[in-house]
């Protein structure tokens, strides 16, 4: 709403000079008197009874001196003079200027000189005509669902995602998947994030658009751009309309071209990087050679022979880098994540807490309970469900019958 200001009608005040605000003077001034008219020794005697009129310049013949006064209409600057009859010596004329404006009225031949104060009339029209124009919604804090990120964080612990803190509740295991879980995986209201929009109907449905309620990348193939644009991967056709991921897109990949500029290509640097020779994920501790890099690309990961039961790391005399044959040198990247990688991930006894119990033999072997597992080793067994108030009913399946009631109310 515009709040509007009132504007001050401007005051006029007329003041009326002396002989005329005063009704006793104004009689006496009316009076016939030869002493205060013109003097009878120049054989001029007016009985009219009326004030004498003042000239533009007045002059006098009295013996008594004689006082100018001239006001300029433009400047409102006042000039006065005295003169004295008998020696014609007139005094230092005094002037002074003021901000009034002056109004001259002639009466009966007499110049009634009174002054107009002027008020200041100025009107504020200054009105407050802020207003949102963006169809946004209102601010809200950092960190806080639809918001942007708090230092790259969401304060519900979701990750930041193109800059802003989607809406999510923690209550469904595939939440962020790209596809809406409500009435099947998850429970109703527990999938926000996929479940908001209505996918590929030519309606842009995230908040930041005319209203639209959705999270930011929720609906972004129908708001006609690519949440994934420039990370390695050409998304257009499948996760994104075309013409949004041009730069993952520009190169043909392993076609045994390099299109990139800096070997005389067209495509961005980076986007080619197979046919270019360059392994993207080189020393992740996975051999990615021959399918996602090319041969050579991925040496320290692809150095040693996977379990081929000899360690090839310099602690037991090979040539590979640390952490390069964990499998074969007895270790296992994975310990203590509730889940027995043995003998699949890791070589047997290397995830030992995982794999201390026997899982779903009736029998809880954890110490707290007379065992000789780590506690939370084998919950199972236990009675405990590590799943509890996900949204989803984790009974027979992940957790023993009992332990996930409300999710299976």
């Amino acid at each position: 709403m515009r709040k509007q200001r009132l504007a001050s009608p401007a005051l006029t005040l007329l003041l009326a000079l002396s002989g005329c605000a005063d009704p006793a003077a104004g009689t006496e001034t009316l009076a016939t008197e030869t002493s205060t008219g013109t003097d009878t020794s120049t054989g001029s005697d007016d009985t009219t009874g009326k004030p004498p009129t003042t000239t533009d310049k007045p002059t006098s013949t009295t013996d008594d001196p004689t006082t100018t006064s001239t006001t300029d209409p433009e400047t409102s600057t006042t000039t006065t003079s005295t003169t004295d009859p008998i020696t014609g010596t007139s005094t230092e004329p005094i002037t002074s200027t003021t901000s009034t404006t002056t109004d001259s009225t002639t009466t009966d031949g007499t110049t009634d000189t009174t002054t107009d104060t002027t008020t200041d009339t100025t009107t504020d029209t200054t009105t407050d005509t802020t207003t949102d124009t963006t169809g946004m919604p209102p601010d809200c804090t950092p960190g806080e669902s639809l918001c942007v990120c708090d230092n790259g964080a969401c304060n519900s612990g979701a990750p930041c995602f193109l800059g802003e803190c989607p809406h999510v509740t923690g209550l469904c295991q595939w939440e962020g998947d790209g596809e809406c879980d409500e009435g099947g995986a998850c429970a109703e209201g527990t999938d926000p994030f996929d479940c908001c929009a209505t996918k590929l109907n030519g309606v842009c449905e995230e908040h930041d658009f005319p209203g639209g309620t959705c999270s930011k990348g929720s609906d972004h193939w129908d708001c006609g751009y690519c949440a994934w644009p420039d990370d390695g991967e050409c998304d257009e056709g499948t996760y994104c309309p075309e013409g949004t991921d041009t730069n993952d897109c520009c190169a043909t990949p392993q076609n045994g071209v390099c299109e990139e500029m800096s070997q005389g290509g067209e495509c961005p640097d980076g986007t080619d990087s197979y046919d270019c020779g360059v392994c993207p994920t080189a020393n992740d501790g996975t051999c990615d050679e021959p399918g996602d890099c090319p041969v050579g690309t991925d040496g320290d990961d692809c150095c040693a022979t996977p379990k081929n039961g000899v360690c090839e790391e310099p602690s037991e005399g090979g040539e590979c880098p640390v952490g390069s044959d964990p499998y074969d040198c007895g270790f296992c990247q994975w310990t203590n994540d509730g889940e027995c990688d043995e003998p699949d991930l890791c070589e047997p006894g290397s995830d030992a807490a995982d794999c201390c119990a026997t899982p779903e033999n009736g029998v809880c072997e954890e110490m707290s309970q007379g065992g000789e597992c780590p506690d939370g080793s084998d919950p199972w067994d236990c009675g405990f469900c590590q799943w509890t108030n996900d949204g989803e009913c984790d009974e027979p399946n992940l957790c023993p019958p009992g332990s996930d009631v409300e999710d299976c109310t």
